[in-house]
């Protein structure tokens, strides 16, 4: 028989949208095990997403910056052997690698812990390294982090709720008086990593002039980060009085703030989206290469408007080089972030884990 863990790690430390929907495992780990220490490995520049958690006990930021001598053992730096040690002498009793990939796996095996449980069909072999492998019968996201949850011995508990730590609350409420007041707003995230995840942003323009014309919100407010500004060369409505241009001005927490009082929030398949699910807001998901019901908000169906014709090949989408989400039009998205301003129960109770409130995912 196992005896109960009194210290539990998670390692999931990117990427920010799959942060968001691993926060599912620390909940379910966090009611089975209400006296356990839960410390969660995640990347420094993402630290404010879990946070606040008050399920868990401690975030630990992950170097990321160090990769590439982590990866080359010859010039690994004092840095990482710290931080590695550091891990090691916490004495995990268990260790649940949620990320599935060889650095993850090496994080687990050298913390010490006995007990790694990792996904069975982990990447880049990294299944070696775990003496527990997980086999999920669902292929969404959300759903293996709470198979990696069962097999741990916790709960399936799928509150995948997020909190925002209160400094970038009081950062937002400060910010808000100067740019906006009180007036509602609805938030776009028109960026993406992959030209293949983007609804080409004429759209996203000529969505947010017709939030306006509609008077469905006063303002509209748009986000992205600083890398990724040109790629709204075609939004002109950045300039109107109406919208606020936050690209590459806020941090994650910052975000989590902005979004947190959206009215309604469209975006690509992207770190905004699933932040909007974790903190409860009417979303749009625009899906293109991307196949919303393996990496989708959870039983968000619905509210999900996908391109014609999904690679059957979950990683293609890293290969395209024209956006695939050109069939999709602005009437079709409108539409739907209408009817999700018109349900945001809906939405509040898929967050906290209530039952049947959407479609299944297999």
């Amino acid at each position: 028989m196992l005896t109960v863990p009194n210290r539990i790690l998670i390692v999931r430390p990117s990427a920010l949208g799959d942060v968001a929907r691993s926060v599912a495992l620390l909940a379910s780990l966090r009611v089975a095990y209400p006296d356990a220490a839960i410390d969660w490995v995640v990347q420094d520049s993402f630290v404010d997403a879990v946070r606040a958690h008050p399920a868990l006990t401690r975030v630990i930021p992950f170097p990321r910056r160090d990769v590439p001598k982590i990866t080359n053992l010859l010039s690994v730096g004092r840095r990482w052997v710290g931080w590695m040690a550091a891990i090691r002498r916490s004495r995990y009793d268990m260790v649940i690698d949620a990320q599935g990939l060889l650095r993850s796996a090496i994080i687990a095996r050298l913390s010490g812990a006995p007990r790694r449980i990792g996904h069975a069909d982990a990447r880049e072999k990294s299944w070696l390294l775990m003496n527990e492998r997980v086999k999920s019968t669902d292929s969404h996201a959300v759903a293996r982090s709470l198979a990696l949850a069962l097999a741990a011995g916790g709960k399936r508990v799928a509150d995948l709720r997020l909190t925002v730590p209160p400094k970038c609350i009081e950062w937002w409420e400060s910010k808000r008086r100067t740019l906006i007041g009180e007036d509602s707003y609805a938030v776009l995230a028109p960026t993406s990593r992959w030209v293949s995840k983007q609804w080409p942003a004429e759209r996203f323009d000529q969505l947010a002039r017709w939030m306006i014309a509609s008077k469905l919100v006063s303002r509209v407010i748009v986000v992205g980060a600083e890398s990724e500004a040109a790629q709204l060369s075609g939004m002109t409505a950045r300039s109107e009085p109406w919208c606020v241009d936050l690209v590459g001005r806020t941090s994650v927490g910052n975000l989590m703030a902005v979004l947190r009082e959206a009215a309604v929030i469209v975006a690509n398949d992207s770190a905004p989206l699933h932040l909007a699910v974790g903190l409860a807001r009417p979303y749009v998901g625009v899906f293109g290469a991307t196949d919303p019901r393996l990496v989708g908000p959870y039983l968000g169906d619905r509210w999900v408007v996908s391109a014609a014709g999904i690679s059957p090949d979950p990683h293609a989408y890293r290969a395209a080089r024209e956006s695939c989400l050109r069939s999709i039009d602005v009437e079709s998205v409108a539409n739907l972030a209408m009817a999700a301003m018109r349900s945001p129960e809906w939405f509040q109770r898929v967050a906290s884990g209530e039952p049947s409130q959407g479609t299944t995912h297999a």
